[in-house]
């Protein structure tokens, strides 16, 4: 893949989702697989939805009284993992949101249909189970 094809995969994103912007709806993006199987689609996905405040690629929103946390299961060097800097991040945030509903977005499953089972956070158990863990600790909705 170029950069050139790169950017088009995104312009073609943005056209397509044009109509769900101008209506005012959200649109929060979580990287996917497509988004991170090359380094020129990886450097165009976070030049455009990088969280302006942090540089990250996972974030929190506020939404009402819900909090919902959006993660990236393809980070560079810790594909199908939640961990380090992005685990403590997501563990404080669960910490400082009591009494709100939480929701988590991310693209890959912890939990995989038996054809993902090594390209989802199943990969890892450990991690996933620390992952399942906090989600029951902070009694995550959905």
């Amino acid at each position: 893949m170029t950069a050139e094809k790169a950017k088009q995969e995104f312009d073609d994103f943005e056209s397509a989702s044009k109509p769900i912007r101008d209506a005012g709806i959200p649109l929060y993006i979580a990287m996917g697989n497509h988004a991170a199987y090359s380094e020129f689609a990886r450097a165009e996905f976070t030049k455009r939805y990088k969280d302006p405040t942090t540089g990250k690629l996972y974030y929190a929103v506020d939404m009402g009284n819900c909090r919902a946390f959006i993660l990236n299961t393809e980070q560079k060097d810790n594909q199908l993992q939640i961990t380090g800097e992005q685990f403590d991040w997501l563990k404080n945030e669960m910490e400082a949101s009591s009494g709100k509903h939480k929701f988590v977005l991310l693209h890959r499953p912890l939990y995989p249909k038996i054809k993902h089972l090594t390209d989802s956070l199943n990969k890892y158990p450990a991690l996933r189970d620390q992952l399942a863990d906090l989600f029951r600790k902070h009694d995550v909705d959905m």
